[in-house]
């Protein structure tokens, strides 16, 4: 649960920055444990760097809980580092002074061009498992967000349903593209 990450996490990383004393925490993302790395530097009054600051729905249940845990960490950090100048915009109208903000571009954008840029890399996915079918074009599924996986508490079909329904459109309808989902652990 994400009460039993936090009562885990939070202990284990205020060890950890009193065994090594770290300058700075350099948090990246969203997730609960994201936040618990910003909150136990705070608490020890070390500098805590936000990646990826200043995304935001502003619907705390959406994406839940990365919505709130976005918002908690920016409430700790000291150095804000906003991917766009929206997420800059954002952090400044909640009234985080200019000077602690600094845009960087979107690291997961950045860090596929940089893969793609790289030596024997021509924008094909590498040989393995992964029989492509298509003509070279890919699209890259991403489907992680504790939301699309609802429990079924709500009428009517269930996020992922609707998300997957509209991919198997998209794929019949352009049948010459392959469509790759790399599947990551979720709880359910």
């Amino acid at each position: 649960s994400l009460n039993g990450i936090a009562s885990r996490v939070l202990p284990r990383l205020d060890a950890l920055y009193s065994e090594i004393e770290p300058c700075i925490v350099l948090v990246q993302g969203d997730t609960t444990s994201a936040f618990c790395a910003a909150l136990a530097g705070f608490h020890r009054r070390i500098v805590v760097a936000h990646v990826e600051a200043g995304l935001r729905s502003y619907n705390r249940f959406h994406p839940y809980p990365e919505e709130s845990n976005r918002r908690m960490i920016g409430a700790v950090a000291d150095l804000h580092l906003a991917p766009t100048r929206r997420s800059a915009e954002n952090l400044l109208r909640e009234g985080v002074p200019r000077s602690d903000i600094v845009i960087t571009g979107n690291t997961a954008v950045d860090s596929l061009l940089e893969a793609l840029r790289m030596k024997g890399l021509d924008g094909r996915l590498p040989p393995g498992d992964l029989k492509l079918r298509g003509d070279g074009r890919l699209v890259l599924i991403t489907v992680h967000r504790r939301e699309s996986w609802a429990d079924g508490a709500s009428e009517g079909p269930l996020p992922i349903d609707e998300i997957f329904g509209a991919i198997s459109s998209a794929a019949r309808e352009h049948a010459n593209v392959d469509f790759v989902y790399p599947v990551h652990r979720n709880p359910r």
